[in-house]
């Protein structure tokens, strides 16, 4: 039942000029695909044919405007896809080189919930039941999903699974879903909002100062997310020490190896020491993590990189990261109690 999860699909202080974007796809109960339409973009049989472009799944609502056109094999490859804002509506521009290979891009949808209507209709369809009058979304007026229905199949990822793939990939559609799923199940509605206050509730319990944390969603892609380098450190020492620990140590990104580490601290033979999470927004670039022992005795290090507006930009920030993040490497402190992360070990 979408109606699980409250309004807005999207916060207000997400980007407005990236809505179609996969980071920013819609946050609703019912979705498939992360919340994208995939589309692919292939030349045609011949110069000035038009591109030809696919989406997946099909047999959904959406529309495709095709400005896109095939070029010969010395002409310009340039391909734009986008959704026009608030519609169904994808848009392809540019020109495709003649027998260059498809290429496809996530398009965020504007309401996963019809889509995933009309792709089990057409599945219904397909294996020869008949369904019967229009998809439409269920209101407030509706019935609940459970009256009258008879459940066919159950599902559950556990958080094992899905831990890693917020962590290693940055997948803000996952990590927002379980921000609206804390909110309905302890802050009263599945919103932005109540899931904020549930984790910020939590966060102030491991003994962050009020004032050093500022939450709205889940994923920190919203600009009125506040976090001091103190509370992330704070947090990072109790997750090291939790019953989780080994769990969420190891769903980091590792230096040099995987996520978006893969291709930081690649000179250093011990970057997979280094277990971290990158943040990025406009103007904005974070890295916040664990340094773990080089040898038996030795501490993990808790850091928190955190820059704003760095001249040069995101590369700048990430390159005086990285330097900090070599000295650390460097650094070698004798351990103290519960100091080293359970089940985590340094290798590569």
């Amino acid at each position: 039942d979408a109606r699980y999860f409250a309004p807005p699909l999207q916060h207000p202080d997400w980007p407005r000029d990236q809505l179609d974007r996969w980071y920013e796809a819609p946050v609703s109960a019912l979705t498939l695909q992360d919340g994208c339409v995939d589309v692919t973009v292939g030349p045609g049989a011949a110069a000035g044919a038009p591109a030809v472009v696919r989406l997946a799944p099909a047999g959904t609502p959406l529309r495709v405007e095709n400005r896109c056109t095939t070029v010969g094999k010395d002409g310009r490859h340039v391909v734009a896809v986008g959704r026009k804002p608030a519609t169904d509506v994808i848009v392809v521009r540019g020109s495709v080189r003649l027998g260059s290979r498809p290429r496809t891009v996530s398009i965020a949808l504007r309401d996963p919930a019809i889509v995933v209507g009309h792709v089990l209709r057409r599945a219904l369809e397909a294996e020869g039941v008949s369904v019967g009058g229009q998809v439409r979304l269920a209101t407030a007026d509706d019935p609940p999903a459970s009256h009258g229905s008879v459940p066919i199949a159950g599902c559950a990822t556990p958080l094992a699974q899905t831990v890693p793939v917020i962590l290693k990939r940055s997948q803000n559609l996952w990590a927002e879903s379980l921000c609206k799923v804390l909110g309905a199940e302890r802050g009263g509605e599945g919103s932005f909002r109540a899931g904020s206050a549930v984790v910020r509730k939590r966060v102030l319990a491991l003994g962050v100062a009020p004032e050093q944390i500022a939450l709205v969603d889940g994923s920190g892609l919203a600009r009125d997310n506040r976090a001091s380098a103190r509370a992330l450190v704070t947090v990072l020492r109790a997750a090291a020490r939790g019953p989780n620990a080994a769990l969420f140590v190891g769903a980091l990104p590792i230096g040099g190896l995987d996520g978006t580490l893969r291709k930081r601290l690649r000179d250093r033979p011990d970057a997979a020491r280094v277990r971290a999470k990158t943040g990025t927004i406009r103007g904005v670039s974070t890295l916040s993590g664990y340094v773990l022992p080089a040898r038996p005795g030795e501490a993990t290090l808790v850091f928190s990189i955190l820059t704003n507006g760095v001249r040069g930009g995101a590369g700048a920030a990430r390159r005086l990261q990285d330097r900090i993040v070599e000295v650390l490497l460097d650094t070698h402190l004798p351990a103290q109690p519960a100091a080293t992360p359970a089940g985590a070990e340094a290798g590569r």
